[in-house]
């Protein structure tokens, strides 16, 4: 049983991968139905069982989850804000340390 509750605990974190509002819809259900495919595979000693219950797992995560996901705008968001940041960070740090682009930045605020 040590592979169902490996499995139980992996399938919980991909879980998260959905937006909230689907997973208190649908999260219990999604955990039970697996837990019991997991329980049915590991009974019947059949790896290669085990192995599709995961396949489909992961199929549903990148097709259904994901999608979901990058659908909720505050997810959006969030991902904008994680990738401008450094790059506005790095051109700030660029232009502090480059004395020419200093001179030019100065002479368009003081309209030299």
């Amino acid at each position: 049983m040590p592979l169902v509750s490996f499995s139980l605990r992996v399938h919980a974190i991909l879980v998260a991968v959905y937006p909230v509002e689907f997973r208190r819809r649908f999260g219990r259900e999604m955990n039970t139905i697996f837990r019991n495919q997991m329980l049915a595979a590991t009974k019947a000693g059949e790896w290669w069982e085990t192995l599709l219950i995961w396949k489909h797992e992961l199929q549903d995560v990148i097709l259904v989850g994901l999608p979901l996901r990058l659908a909720d705008s505050l997810t959006i968001a969030a991902i904008l804000s994680a990738s401008i940041t450094p790059l506005v960070f790095i051109s700030l740090i660029w232009s502090l340390e480059n004395s020419l682009a200093i001179r030019s930045l100065f002479r368009r605020a003081l309209g030299i």
